[in-house]
């Protein structure tokens, strides 16, 4: 991918040319393709500098121009629309890095997403006591006035349970809430793969 992009620059470079009403330009010569040496060379100056690249190395520079190439496609997108000459090779990279950005993005939220919640939303719930399994109901427990039956701040129903830690109602609590977060990005999933078609 970033010998695509080292082979593309010109017409990437033009792209980025914008007048100087941004220094889209310039930041691109100077972190990418400056041929100075040294510290000021491009991190994708050479095909030798790109082939010397690990791929930990490679992923970060291709994460870097993922703004970069979506401010890119926009531009080109508008020129498209303007009657330009279509350029398959540079249309082609540039789709290529939206659809890895979309790729990477979908993977990272579900990493995050699965990293909140565990394998499972049974792993983050709490376990009784043998004591709280052994209390049984007491009506006399449980406040006249019914607004002290609700948490003041958050309106929660957890003044009811006569257990010290709360831990039906906070399962309960957790797993409602896990089935809402599931609902909801199954609908976003949905709305955005419909969006993207």
């Amino acid at each position: 991918l970033l010998q695509d992009v080292f082979k593309k620059q010109s017409e990437l470079m033009e792209l980025a040319d914008d007048e100087d009403t941004t220094d889209l330009h310039d930041r691109l010569r100077q972190t990418y393709f400056s041929t100075s040496r040294g510290d000021d060379a491009g991190k994708i100056s050479s095909k030798t500098k790109i082939k010397n690249l690990t791929n930990p190395a490679a992923a970060n520079i291709i994460v870097e121009l993922f703004p970069v190439m979506q401010v890119l496609k926009t531009r080109r997108d508008d020129e498209l629309r303007q009657s330009a000459v279509p350029d398959a090779g540079l249309d082609q990279l540039l789709a290529r890095f939206e659809t890895l950005r979309l790729d990477v993005d979908k993977a990272v939220r579900k990493t995050k997403q699965d990293g909140n919640l565990g394998t499972s939303v049974n792993s983050l719930f709490k376990n009784p006591t043998s004591l709280e399994l052994s209390l049984t109901y007491d009506s006399a427990k449980v406040p006249e006035d019914p607004a002290y039956r609700h948490c003041a701040v958050c309106n929660h129903p957890s003044m009811n349970n006569v257990s010290s830690q709360n831990w039906e109602q906070h399962n309960d609590t957790l797993n409602n809430q896990y089935e809402l977060r599931d609902t909801a990005w199954k609908e976003y999933d949905k709305e955005k793969v419909k969006a993207d078609e």
